[in-house]
């Protein structure tokens, strides 16, 4: 994550679970200083709830396969601390269109 930031700055940056949560305490904590200069980290979520942000994403993701491991993963991923503490923003999508989010995202920008 450091390195892509490094390199590409002044881009939008779209880290999915695997760049974002941190089993090593140690690792999280490095990756907070190397975000904190930045103020647009976006967590997007389906729900204030998480178990239903869990099942939303559940059922999108049955559209294209049945592998209960997906599923275990994708639910660690959205309950780990990790990104909740590395964003700065949490936009809720439930019942919004990706124009919407957009339009929240940059209103928050601005």
């Amino acid at each position: 994550m450091k390195r892509v930031l490094e390199d590409y700055p002044n881009y939008i940056h779209d880290f999915g679970a695997g760049h974002s949560v941190y089993e090593d305490e140690s690792l999280l904590q490095k990756a907070q200083v190397v975000l904190e200069k930045y103020e647009n980290i976006f967590l997007l979520l389906p729900s204030s709830d998480i178990n239903q942000s869990v099942n939303t994403l559940a059922e999108r993701i049955s559209k294209f396969t049945d592998d209960q491991s997906i599923f275990k993963l994708n639910e660690h991923f959205i309950k780990h601390k990790s990104n909740r503490i590395l964003s700065k923003h949490v936009i809720y999508t439930n019942g919004k269109s990706a124009e919407e989010v957009a339009q929240q995202i940059i209103d928050n920008i601005n």
